[in-house]
This record gives structure tokens, C-alpha cells and sequence, in this order.
């Protein structure tokens, strides 16, 4: 009975290990999406401020023909 009860906790150990192991490749793959996520968000930040940019340039060229 004692070798049954081992072997179960051996069986339960691996698992929880497994399960470590699985949680913590989910963290890394979440971190490394939050952190592309953050770089696209000021890539687009940077971008609407150049098309903000074009813009006002665009309004003043169409000024200067007038």
C-alpha cells in the first residue's frame, strides 16, 4: 500500500511539474506579446502624429496657392 501511495505522489509531482513548466511557457509567451503590443502601440502613436503632421502641411501648401 505504502509503494502505491508513492508512486501516486510520484505521478502527481510530475504532473504539477509539468504543469509549472506549461504555465510558466505561458507566461513568457504573454509577457512577449504584451511587450509587441506596447511597441506597436507607439509605433502607431508616432504615426498618427506624422499624418497629423502631413495634414496641417497639406491645409498651409493649400493656403499658400490660394
Amino acid at each position: 500500500m505504502i509503494k502505491e501511495i508513492t508512486k501516486a505522489l510520484v505521478r502527481i509531482d510530475n504532473k504539477v511539474k509539468i504543469n509549472n513548466e506549461q504555465l510558466q511557457q505561458s507566461n513568457a509567451d504573454m509577457y512577449s506579446i504584451v511587450a509587441k503590443v506596447v511597441l506597436l502601440e507607439n509605433r502607431l502613436k508616432t504615426l498618427q502624429q506624422e499624418v497629423s503632421k502631413l495634414k496641417k502641411e497639406i491645409a498651409q501648401l493649400k493656403q499658400v496657392k490660394k
